[in-house]
């Protein structure tokens, strides 16, 4: 059994990789803005865009799984035209640079980053700014940052249906709730091989 710090883990694909650690035994903390009432995790109020409760959260654990972010289109469940023009980079930008700058200097041995497929590629500023994040991410030395694993985890943004059909209205995204599961128990099967 060990710490494990989820950020984002009062979120949808978050609170997923929460119960998956739970499952197998781990001791979870989660960083939120808002408290959460779950007896099994250890929640700490703070906030990756001020820095806030950082340095609570990390100290004494050994893995992060960074699954928070701010996508003010996935907040309010619709696009809007500033979405296309410009996307907040304090949690996803400052906020990882703030927690990977903690996690180091408190020791934390495994860093894990939950994504999407095709950021790298975008030009939608939200995904610009996941971008951002994970090019922090990998950058980092190690041993927060194993140079023989990839220490980014993509999850599909919208990604097609194997059989290359258009999915069905409100299939197509995992922010509809097909896919997350699926990703989240991957980000666990990465954080289980972490342990090691």
């Amino acid at each position: 059994m060990e710490d494990v710090l989820v950020t984002g883990g009062s979120g949808h694909l978050g609170s997923e990789v929460v119960r998956l650690l739970l499952e197998r035994g781990d001791k979870v903390r989660v960083l939120s803005r808002s408290q959460r009432t779950n007896p099994d995790v250890m929640n700490i109020r703070g906030d990756l865009a001020t820095g806030q409760g950082i340095r609570e959260a990390v100290s004494g654990v050994r893995t992060i799984v960074h699954a928070a972010t701010m996508s003010p289109a996935a907040q309010r469940g619709r696009f809007l035209p500033i979405d296309f023009v410009r996307s907040p980079g304090d949690v996803d930008v400052e906020g990882t640079r703030r927690l990977l700058h903690e996690a180091k200097s408190a020791g934390v041995e495994h860093f894990l980053l939950i994504s999407i497929v095709g950021v790298q590629e975008s030009r939608i500023p939200y995904l610009r700014r996941k971008a951002q994040a994970e090019n922090l991410v990998k950058s980092s030395p190690p041993p927060l940052v194993d140079p023989c694993s990839d220490p980014v985890l993509l999850a599909p943004g919208a990604a097609p249906r194997p059989d290359g059909e258009k999915a069905p209205r409100g299939e197509e995204t995992p922010l509809a709730g097909r896919l997350w599961p699926d990703h989240a128990a991957r980000g666990f099967s990465r954080v289980r091989s972490l342990r090691r």
